[in-house]
């Protein structure tokens, strides 16, 4: 399933830091599996509020689908 560890009051590191882009390290799940279960749908509302967290960088890897 997968759960966030980062809490609020935490520093905020790139999440490639844990999260490697390629595979799955142990229990820390691969970085595109991690953002789409934890992280995307809270990015999302912080953006809508006016500041910035990346949420649309998907399309540089992912093509829409028509």
């Amino acid at each position: 399933k997968g759960q966030n560890t980062w809490q609020e009051g935490q520093a905020v590191k790139k999440c490639k830091e844990c999260h490697d882009p390629v595979a799955k390290k142990g229990k820390v799940m691969k970085l595109q599996n991690a953002f789409h279960k934890n992280c995307k749908t809270c990015h999302i509302e912080v953006t809508k509020g006016g500041k910035k967290a990346p949420n649309k960088i998907c399309k540089e890897c992912h093509q829409k689908k028509s």
